[in-house]
């Protein structure tokens, strides 16, 4: 649901109109006020679970908040750093 729902929020913000015909949601609305300059190179994705750090298929970067020893947060920030430099064909940031 997650990945299909930022898929469709990143297009909307993007375009200025929202249409879902996926299998969670359906949707067809206009975004009000109408975005302006968005992109995403301006969109961060925040989280502490990992596997909602990023949408698969549209992944923008990701904010991580971590609790605890950061010995255990540095391999989720690794698997990250793997699958955006995979699926962007580009170094993260601050990578």
């Amino acid at each position: 649901m997650f990945d299909e729902a930022a898929l469709i929020i990143m297009e909307g913000l993007r375009t200025g109109f929202v249409e879902a015909d996926g299998k969670f949601f359906k949707q067809p609305c206009e975004v009000r006020p109408r975005p302006h300059n968005f992109g995403k190179d301006r969109c961060v994705m925040v989280s502490h679970v990992p596997r909602r750090r990023r949408s698969r298929r549209n992944m923008a970067e990701a904010m991580r908040f971590s609790q605890g020893d950061w010995t255990h947060a540095l391999p989720e920030i690794d698997a990250y750093r793997d699958t955006f430099l995979r699926v962007q064909r580009r170094e993260g940031p601050n990578s």
